[in-house]
This record gives structure tokens, C-alpha cells and sequence, in this order.
């Protein structure tokens, strides 16, 4: 072609182009022995026939313009079109989402984000979805699964974590109100149910002391001010998210006066609480009516 006195043999745009063939599951694409531009995927065939528009739209894959990098995503475009992301959680095999959190999207930076879901039970597989949502309507849900587990006591409010694996014990009982009528002529009593309430209450209690993540090493001098931190948590009115190592969980408040007893030696110290449980924790009304999430009814 240098001989025609030309630089290159694709005068034309589109000179270069194959034919227009529907290729499935293309995941990759390999660019070798030349020097390129600009590079454009997009699943709409038609747009070849006019010059090809730089504006991102559903049907584009990829767009790069190596601007010195190698970025060919749509976060630009995304930003656009994505007012807020919406983060759900379910066990794995049922069907109802809890919504956990709602972040908004104002810019690029936005949608790098991470966020710690305190409320998961032990021995329980989880889905969590992100769902983009514009102008209160969702997208389309990108879904993953994760195996929640863990040792001991949990106890945690929105922002706030105390945890022990050390002597946990627990006690729950199922909470009917029902009143017994003895009929005069009958041999069997009536048993009269006039309330919906259905609840558990019960007791916990456990040696918490503050493990060092980096050493696995429990702080047993300091376990004074973990404790002293965790009376005041117990003691602030606010409602709690109660797991245990075996899967069971309630939402609950704590009742009467939490408790320190020494157990055989000065640095073995008991923390006891009794609770009753206030509300669903698989529900997103229960968990924002109790000031654990930040996603009000709009979000659920």
C-alpha cells in the first residue's frame, strides 16, 4: 500500500469491519499487532451503519479510548442513571429481601463504598443484593451468597459490636398471654387468649473481655474497661440485635439492671442481662422503627 502512496489500505471507516455475525458468550477480547485508537463494542449491529456515536447507551459493552489507561467501563454513564444503591439481604432459599442499607449516588466516587451488615445469624447462608435504583424504581439485582458463622454471643446496636466466646449461657422462654376459666359444670377449664403478643424473653450472660484481631490474643488487664464500655451499651435504652453461636437471633431491648459477678478469680468476670424481644429481626419496618438501619419505608 505504500507504493499507492498510501498510509494505510483502510481508506474507509468501516473498511475493516467483518461481517456482522451473532456470536453468544463472548467474554473476552484481544487486541494484538496493531496500533489502536479507539475500541467499541456494542450488541446494537445497526449503529455501523452511521458513525459510530461516543454517548453510552444499554446496548454498549465496552468503550475505550486509551487516555492513557485501559478503562472501557460505563461508570461515567452509571453515575447518570443511578440515584442510589440498594443493599438487601435474605437466607438463602426463601423468598422476602430485608432491606439493610441505601447509598446514595452523587458522583464517581460514590460507588466505591463498603458496608458492614451486623445483623446475620450463625450457621445461616445469606444472599445480599446491590440493586441500582433511579428515581425510586430498581434495576436489575446483582446477587451473592456467603456463609455466616460464628463462635459465642453477639450483641449489637447500629454502629456498636461487643462479642465473647468465653462461658456464654443463655436462657429464653416463649411469652402467651392467656387467662384459665374453671367452668362450674364442666370437668376441663376454658383457656381464654385475648392477645396477639407472642414473644421470647430470657437471660444472657458471658465473660467479655477484648480479643486482639492482629495477635488472637484476649486483653485480659484491660478487660475492666471493655466491660465498663459494655455495662454502658447494655444500659443506653436503645434496642439491640441479639445472635448466639447456634443460629438463634432476636431483636431485643434489655429489662431490669445488667450485672457483674466474680466467677473463681478477680480477672473472670460475668456480665448477666435478662432482654425481651421487641420486634422482627427479618423485618425492614422492625430494624428502622428500632434505629438499627437508616432505610425508611420508601426503600423497602
Amino acid at each position: 500500500m505504500i507504493f499507492l502512496g498510501y498510509k494505510s489500505g483502510l481508506g474507509d471507516v468501516h473498511s475493516g469491519d467483518e461481517t456482522s455475525t451473532s456470536i453468544e458468550n463472548i467474554n473476552s477480547v484481544k487486541e494484538l499487532n496493531s496500533i489502536v485508537d479507539e475500541s467499541f463494542i456494542t450488541k446494537d449491529i445497526s449503529s455501523f451503519l452511521s458513525p459510530l456515536s461516543k454517548t453510552w447507551d444499554f446496548n454498549t459493552i465496552l468503550y475505550a479510548t486509551y487516555q492513557g489507561d485501559l478503562l472501557a467501563g460505563n461508570v461515567d454513564f452509571a453515575v447518570s442513571q443511578v440515584s442510589s444503591i440498594r443493599i438487601k439481604r435474605r437466607e438463602k432459599g426463601t423468598y422476602n429481601w430485608t432491606t439493610i442499607f441505601q447509598v446514595p449516588i452523587n458522583s464517581v466516587n460514590d460507588l466505591s463504598f463498603e458496608r458492614f451488615d451486623r445483623f446475620c445469624k450463625a450457621k445461616t447462608e445469606y444472599e445480599w443484593a446491590l440493586i441500582p435504583v433511579i428515581n425510586g424504581i430498581e434495576g436489575n439485582l446483582s446477587i451473592n451468597s456467603i456463609l455466616s458463622d460464628f463462635d459465642g454471643m453477639v450483641l449489637s446496636g447500629k454502629d456498636t459490636t461487643f462479642l465473647t466466646p468465653l462461658d456464654v449461657k443463655y436462657s429464653r422462654q416463649r411469652n402467651r398471654q392467656s387467662s384459665t376459666l374453671n367452668s362450674i359444670d364442666g370437668k376441663f377449664p376454658i383457656v381464654i387468649i385475648n392477645s396477639a403478643n407472642c414473644y421470647d424473653s430470657g437471660t444472657a450472660s458471658g465473660v467479655f473481655i477484648q480479643l486482639n484481631e492482629e495477635t488472637c490474643e484476649f486483653d485480659i488487664d484491660g478487660g475492666w474497661k471493655y466491660r465498663d464500655d459494655f455495662l454502658d451499651f447494655l444500659s443506653d435504652g436503645k434496642p439491640k440485635f441479639l445472635k448466639l453461636y447456634n443460629s438463634k437471633a432476636w431483636l431485643i431491648s434489655i429489662i431490669d439492671n445488667p450485672s457483674e459477678n466474680e466467677d473463681g478469680h478477680y480477672q473472670k468476670i460475668v456480665t448477666s442481662f435478662s432482654w425481651v424481644q421487641v420486634g422482627d429481626i427479618d423485618s425492614s419496618q422492625d430494624l428502622y422503627d428500632n434505629g438499627l438501619t437508616d432505610t425508611s419505608s420508601e426503600s423497602w
